[in-house]
């Protein structure tokens, strides 16, 4: 079966050949639609592709999702056991254990600040951060300009999308 690309050539050719030639109407009308009807034919076949592959994509998102989620119940698990393991070592007074594959020690984590009161906090240890930079509201620039509205530095565009339904 001829490609989509081509048989879109093909009808753009036809096309400037009736505009500029003085072929037979009939003729040229029903080449036209022969063609169209191949296009339309490789243009579900085109769509039945891109279902697929969409398909696919949202398979391969829900597995990573799943491998997402079960990767975090295994990290939960390490910790839950790295925990059980510092436990058991501070019971015991174990420090340090060394294996040919690697060495356990129990370390000093670094220090930290815990606030206890927020608000007694003076504000000298206070950060004030800068507030953020205005966003253009684009639904109220869009709202405005369907108003008939203009709206310096805006314009209303549309485009188009392919839209397979069921």
């Amino acid at each position: 079966m001829t490609a989509l690309y081509e048989l879109v050539a093909q009808h753009r050719q036809l096309q400037a050949l009736a505009e500029e030639s003085e072929l037979d109407p009939q003729m040229l009308l029903d080449t036209l639609e022969g063609l169209q009807g191949d296009i339309e034919a490789k243009s579900r076949s085109v769509a039945m592709v891109i279902r697929n592959l969409e398909s696919f994509a949202d398979q391969v998102d829900e597995a990573a999702a799943q491998m997402s989620m079960r990767a975090k119940k295994v990290r939960e698990r390490a910790a839950g056991i790295r925990t059980y393991l510092k436990t058991s070592m501070q019971v015991t007074g174990i420090t340090k254990i060394s294996c040919a594959e690697f060495t356990i020690a129990l370390r000093k984590n670094p220090a930290r600040a815990d606030i206890i009161d927020e608000a007694a906090i003076p504000d000298a240890y206070r950060e004030w951060p800068e507030p953020p930079p205005p966003r253009i509201n684009r639904k109220a620039v869009l709202d405005a300009l369907k108003a008939g509205t203009p709206v310096p530095g805006a314009q209303m565009a549309q485009d188009e999308r392919v839209d397979i339904r069921t």
